[in-house]
């Protein structure tokens, strides 16, 4: 018996409600393409975050799954960049507490610079101790080897 091929013509369609959460996640995605991309490299770098990941991600969100990256974003990856962000990320240099005063920073009272290289007395002994000497075998120590197997 032949197997008779039936046509049906089923279409998907979104409807109001589909179309409407579409428009939200790309609307999200971009958003938060927007936000990957207007923060400074050195900001990424102070939260330990990779932002080439992140822009190629939202990248994806765009086209599928927007709503799920950029609730990851939002809750993981966001809140490390905005604390990054307030610690007041400069670049690195100068420090936190700004530029070193002029002449530099005097060291503490009763520091002793090490002396020049080449001044150092030799190490005495050379290193490690010398072996201890050889052991007569009627002493016990080290034991004779064992008798020969017959």
């Amino acid at each position: 018996m032949l197997f008779a091929q039936t046509s049906s013509s089923s279409s998907f369609t979104l409807g109001p409600v589909g179309w409407a959460w579409s428009l939200i996640g790309l609307a999200f995605a971009i958003y938060v393409l927007v936000d990957v991309l207007r923060r400074p490299a050195e900001q990424w770098q102070a939260a330990g975050q990779n932002r080439g990941l992140w822009i190629g991600l939202s990248i994806l969100g765009i086209f599928c799954c927007g709503i799920v990256i950029g609730l990851v974003y939002m809750l993981a990856i966001r809140p490390k960049l905005e604390s990054a962000a307030t610690r007041g990320v400069s670049g690195g240099y100068p420090p936190a507490g700004g530029y070193p005063p002029p002449g530099g920073y005097q060291p503490p009272q009763g520091f002793q610079p090490p002396p020049p290289p080449g001044s150092y007395p030799p190490p005495a002994g050379g290193g490690f101790p010398p072996p201890p000497p050889p052991q007569d075998p009627g002493s016990g120590w080290p034991p004779p080897p064992p008798p020969p197997a017959s």
